[in-house]
């Protein structure tokens, strides 16, 4: 072999690993040119690794019309047929004007919540509508044991498909919450999806929450606190998938493994609420956390300068800190003036940051002349509670004054306001009056105890002093109340 031989073949070699300039593939024949090598030994063509990558998407097949809302994860042998097209049948039956309607109501009336916080009261309140209690004239959180009692008393005779009628219509108002637009496009198969999540899961099979997976017959019943646990769960796991969607702007109903992760979650949701009682307190913590305590509504009022309507919103708070911090229920929501048997309740089991909250929002609208921490002021320098009546104008002469005959102005006696001790459907009887003395020297007490600033102004100069004033322990037995209720 001469050396020209071995040149030519060297660049033979070369010329495998230079770019081509034509299109197609290094290993086609339009990368070799002419089928006639320029080397004595012709090189063999390649052939084609069938395991390579191809830049190419792998063939989908269409999906069929009847399975247009079954996700593509999903295998029809995982679920029951029936109970499948029982959820499809339901997306039918959404009345979805009045769906979107009641999503925009829900904003104007909480204008201050986020996606999560609105979303949360919407599955409350499914949730009393699905058992049928009324909300119009009642607060939900005011009793929140009580009312998980009646919602669970009340799916009692609720049927499965009236479940799964109200739980697609909420799954689809939690979306349109998160911000998707109305009638999006396959939403229908979203709300199947967060079914799926839901309720074919492990843990909800073995919390008997099975009927989605083996299908329902008159013989069988479902327990009233499970069918309350479906609507928390089907809620709980749209709020996930649609939180993913709108935090990360990423859909994850088209991702199977984005799509296992959240059922995975959806299942651990799941997994505490084992027993009767356990649901029966979950169920009372998400009604106390989609109605908790507001405040808008009263420093609204204080600003506004409305003081009547403002110390009787403050009664209204006052009563939903009393009976949400002392767990014992009152058997009546709206407490008569003649009801004897209250349980009086511990001021140690309200908030300190509560007190703090009414505290300031009446001295700062009042510039320093109503609120607690005044009157606690007052009282601690009277040490008697005749002279503080007298003081703060709630009393003249040998007379207390009416609720209504008090001076819901500025121009009151300092410390006049809150009055709502006065009302006669405060928790004792209004002719009870020593018993109202011996609350109110409790509470001024302590107030006067607590590290609650008061703003005194003088002229246009103010200056903040701390209210807390050398004081006999109201924690001694002297100056505790009975906490027990009168049985």
């Amino acid at each position: 072999m001469g050396i020209r031989d071995i040149i030519s073949g060297v660049s033979d070699f070369i010329d495998i690993f230079r770019p081509s300039h034509d299109s197609g593939d290094r290993y086609s024949s339009s990368y070799w040119g002419s089928s006639t090598p320029t080397s004595k030994k012709q090189l063999p063509k390649p052939k084609k690794n069938p395991s390579a990558t191809s830049s190419k998407k792998p063939y989908t097949p269409p999906i069929k019309k009847e399975q247009a809302l079954q996700p593509l994860w999903q295998k029809p042998e995982n679920y029951d047929q029936k109970a499948c097209q029982l959820i499809v049948n339901c997306l039918k039956q959404i009345n979805l004007d009045r769906a979107e309607s009641a999503v925009e109501k829900l904003r104007e009336q909480h204008p201050y919540k986020t996606e999560r916080e609105l979303a949360r009261i919407l599955i409350v309140k499914k949730s009393f509508v699905l058992a049928k209690i009324t909300l119009d004239q009642r607060d939900p959180g005011a009793f929140p044991d009580k009312s998980a009692k009646e919602i669970i008393e009340g799916m009692e005779t609720i049927q499965i498909p009236r479940i799964v009628r109200f739980s697609a219509e909420m799954i689809y108002q939690i979306a349109l919450i998160y911000g998707l637009p109305f009638r999006y496009a396959n939403w229908e198969r979203e709300v199947l999806s967060v079914f799926y999540a839901a309720l074919l899961g492990d843990v909800a099979i073995q919390h008997g929450i099975d009927w989605l997976k083996f299908g329902t017959s008159p013989e069988k019943t479902i327990a009233s606190e499970m069918k309350a646990l479906i609507v928390c769960a089907i809620g709980e796991t749209a709020c996930l998938f649609y939180e993913k969607r709108y935090s990360h702007d990423f859909n994850p109903f088209k991702k199977a493994n984005a799509f296992n992760k959240i059922s995975r979650q959806a299942q651990d949701y799941l997994r505490p609420f084992n027993s009767d009682a356990k649901i029966k307190k979950m169920i009372s913590k998400e009604i106390e956390k989609a109605f908790p305590i507001e405040y808008h509504k009263l420093c609204d009022l204080l600003e506004a300068k409305s003081w009547k309507e403002a110390d009787r919103e403050t009664f209204d708070i006052w009563l939903k800190l009393m009976s949400r911090k002392e767990r014992k229920v009152c058997e009546e929501f709206l407490i008569l003036a003649n009801e004897t048997n209250y349980p009086r309740v511990s001021l140690s089991k309200i908030d300190d940051k509560d007190l703090d909250i009414l505290n300031n929002v009446w001295i700062k609208n009042s510039n320093g002349h109503f609120g607690f921490a005044i009157q606690s002021q007052i009282y601690m320098q009277t040490q008697n509670l005749e002279d503080f009546y007298q003081a703060v104008g709630w009393k003249t002469d040998s007379e207390f004054k009416s609720y209504d005959q008090l001076t819901f102005k500025l121009d009151s006696p300092k410390g006049h306001l809150p009055g709502f001790w006065l009302r006669p459907d405060f928790p004792f009887a209004s002719d009870n009056k020593i018993a109202i003395a011996d609350w109110l020297t409790f509470f001024l007490k302590y107030v006067s105890t607590l590290p609650v600033k008061v703003m005194e102004m003088d002229d246009e100069d103010s200056t903040i002093v701390n209210s807390s004033e050398p004081s006999p322990d109201i924690n001694s037995d002297d100056y505790q109340l009975d906490i027990d209720s009168n049985d």
